[in-house]
Order: structure tokens, then C-alpha cells, then sequence
């Protein structure tokens, strides 16, 4: 009886630590869906306000041109947040794949330099950026080593002072390159360093939260240095005194030169005719609106038997083609057009146009017939560069 009575009191000790384990993962739940509540509310109160200033039609071209480009920002934060969640989700789940080449950290600080550029104007902040003598490579996917540094230096922008100085500094030893940024803002308190990296973690509690994000920025680039063979490590002296973030990439040799690209890249690019198959007219009408900047000639339906009848007399090169359609959805279209012109020397390139942007949704697009699969939303210069044939 005793021993049982043992049992039971271990059983009861483990339940209730099951128990308060649960509770704060239903708290941590609850306050992480009130923040990414917040955040979206956040770029989505200008957009709505500027849609209406605009609606009313009575605002002149510099007011229009002002507030075209305030959208284009709130929206880019939009697609960042959704981007980063899709993020961890993919890297946590062991589905993102890396486009691997040789390339110089240098690029890759360049390239993230531009990304931040309008953050670091928008705080009167400026980067000082330290290089060795020589280039250092890595093997590396371009656009995540890119996010990786970005997302380090937006970290120093938000918790630096305005019109502070934030350091870049690339170095290397003979098996690995660095890249470390350096800011001299509110600096990290040394019980939160181990949290840092953890998603949706923002230790500062009601100040951090004033500088927004889901608190994934510092999770994504450890996640991604851990798929690169890396790691990222952060020192600080503690609150107020700076801290600095340091990315370690094993290094590899210098690549051959490459081949210099054909001139004249543009040439021979002439206009297309695009018909698009989305159901949601507004969406429809922006994207009519978009590609007729470059002239292709353009036609919009909003279901899929209606396009299908259109495309009897509208000769598109391409279709941009929405998958949750009524009556008819995305793939039954795309067989039917397949089906249509499979003994016609000239098909229409069709291209997925869909919310849904998982590596399984990309693949399931390409298995069912399409030429290319496009999440939306879609940055609108790559999409006219598809659509022109330059990308």
C-alpha cells in the first residue's frame, strides 16, 4: 500500500506538471494570437484609410502618388509577416529546400543593405560596413543568407536610437566567414539571451512590444545558419549597452569566373496577352491594372467555364489562373486547357495564382500540369518579369 501510495503521488506530480505545462502553452497561444492580431491591424489601418481618401476621387496626383507608395510599404510588412510564419513553419517541419551556390558575403551584405534602407531613412540611422582585404564565399542559398543578415539588421534598427551608427562587420577564418552587426541601442538583459532565439519569443515585455514584429525574426536566421552547417551566437553588457549578433557559415574556395551574360537580355521581349481567372474582383482589376503598365494586353473573367469560353477568340500566352474558383476549380481548368491544345503547336503558359504558397501547394500545382506556381501575393516587379519572359 505504501508503494502504491508512492506511485500515486509521483502520478499526481507529473499530471499537475502536465497540467501547468499546458496552461502555459495555452497562454503563450492566446498572447501570441492577440500580437499577431495587433501586427496585422497595424499596416492595415493605413490601407484602409488611404482606400478610402482615394475612393472619393478628389485627391490630386502628388496626394495619389504619396499614398500609392504608403500602400506598396504596408503591404510589403503584410506579405513580411506572413512570409516569416510560413518560414518556421517550413524550417520546423524540415520542408524548406536551399538553392545552393557559391557566393560572397559581401553580396549578401549589399543585398540586405538595400532591403533595410528604407527602415534604417525612415529612423535617420546609417550602417558602417567593415571588409576584409579579400572576398569571403559560402556555399549558401542567395535569399535566406540574405534574410538572415536583413533580419539581424532590422533587429538593431528597432531597438537603436535614432540617428545611431549600427556596424556590419564580414571576417573570416580559414574554415569559416562571419558576418557580425553591432548596434549600440537598449542591449539584452542576460536572463533573456537564452529566449532569443526561440519563435514568437519578445522578452521585453510591454516596451519590446512597442517595436512590433511576431518576435520569429531571431528564430528564422538561427533556424536557417543551423540548415547552412552555421550558427549565430549574440553578446551584450547588458541593458543599454548595445549588443551584437554574430553569423558563422563555413567557408568555401573562391568560385571560377563565370561566363559573361549575353547582352541585349531584353531583346526580342515583346508584350503578351494574359487572360486572368480570379473570382475576386478587386484582385482581378489590380492585375489588369498592373500588367497594362507594360502594354500586354489583358483579359480578366471570374470563373473558370467563362474563361475557357473566352479563350476561344482571346489567344492568350498566358493564363494566370486563381485555384479556388467557383463552379470550376483551378486544376479542372488547367486540365481542360491542356486538353484543349494538346494537339496545338502553341499552348498558354499557365501559372498558378493562388493564397496558398506550402512547398506541398507548389508541388501539387506542378504535378497537376502548370507551368509555374505564384503565391499571392505576388511582388509585383517579378510578376511582370514572368510575365515578360525575363524571369
Amino acid at each position: 500500500l505504501q508503494k502504491r501510495s508512492q506511485a500515486e503521488r509521483e502520478a499526481l506530480v507529473v499530471a499537475a506538471a502536465h497540467a501547468q505545462a499546458l496552461r502555459e502553452a495555452d497562454r503563450r497561444k492566446d498572447e501570441f494570437l492577440a500580437m499577431l492580431a495587433h501586427e496585422l491591424r497595424n499596416p492595415l489601418a493605413p490601407i484602409r484609410n488611404t482606400a478610402y481618401v482615394l475612393a472619393k476621387g478628389i485627391a490630386d496626383p502628388p496626394t495619389v502618388r504619396r499614398s500609392g507608395q504608403m500602400i506598396e510599404r504596408q503591404a510589403s510588412q503584410l506579405t513580411r509577416l506572413v512570409d516569416d510564419l510560413l518560414d518556421v513553419a517550413r524550417i520546423t517541419r524540415g520542408r524548406m529546400v536551399l538553392e545552393r551556390e557559391s557566393l560572397s558575403l559581401d553580396s549578401v551584405v549589399e543585398t540586405a543593405l538595400e532591403t533595410v534602407q528604407p527602415r534604417l531613412d525612415a529612423r535617420n540611422q546609417r550602417v558602417t560596413v567593415r571588409r576584409p582585404g579579400e572576398k569571403i564565399f559560402v556555399n549558401g542559398d542567395n535569399a535566406r543568407l540574405c534574410q538572415m543578415v536583413a533580419n539581424l539588421m532590422t533587429n538593431a534598427i528597432k531597438y537603436s536610437p535614432e540617428r545611431s551608427c549600427i556596424d556590419v562587420t564580414i571576417d573570416a577564418t580559414v574554415e569559416n566567414g562571419f558576418v557580425t552587426v553591432r548596434d549600440s541601442g537598449m542591449g539584452i538583459d542576460a536572463k533573456l539571451v537564452p529566449l532569443l532565439f526561440e519563435p514568437f519569443q519578445q522578452g521585453g515585455g510591454d516596451v519590446d512590444r512597442a517595436h512590433g514584429g511576431l518576435g520569429v525574426g531571431l528564430a528564422i536566421v538561427k533556424l536557417l545558419a543551423d540548415l547552412h552547417g552555421g550558427s549565430v551566437e549574440v553578446r551584450s553588457e547588458g541593458m543599454g549597452k548595445g549588443s551584437e549578433f554574430r553569423i558563422r557559415l563555413p567557408r568555401v574556395p573562391a568560385p571560377m569566373p563565370a561566363a559573361t551574360a549575353a547582352a541585349g537580355k531584353r531583346d526580342g521581349l515583346r508584350q503578351r496577352r494574359v487572360l486572368v481567372i480570379e473570382d475576386n474582383p478587386d484582385a482581378a482589376e489590380s492585375m489588369r491594372t498592373l500588367l497594362s503598365i507594360d502594354r500586354h494586353e489583358v483579359e480578366v473573367v471570374h470563373d473558370g467555364p467563362t474563361g475557357l469560353a473566352r479563350l476561344e477568340e482571346f489567344r492568350a500566352d498566358i493564363v494566370l489562373l486563381d485555384i479556388e474558383l467557383p463552379r470550376m476549380d483551378g486544376y479542372r481548368v488547367a486540365q481542360a486547357i491542356r486538353e484543349r491544345f494538346a494537339k496545338v503547336r502553341h499552348r498558354p503558359k499557365l501559372l498558378a495564382l493562388t493564397g496558398y504558397g506550402r512547398d506541398d501547394d507548389r508541388n501539387a500545382t506542378l504535378a497537376a500540369g502548370f507551368d509555374g506556381h505564384l503565391a499571392k501575393p505576388v511582388d509585383p516587379q517579378r510578376l511582370l518579369e514572368i510575365v515578360a519572359g525575363e524571369a
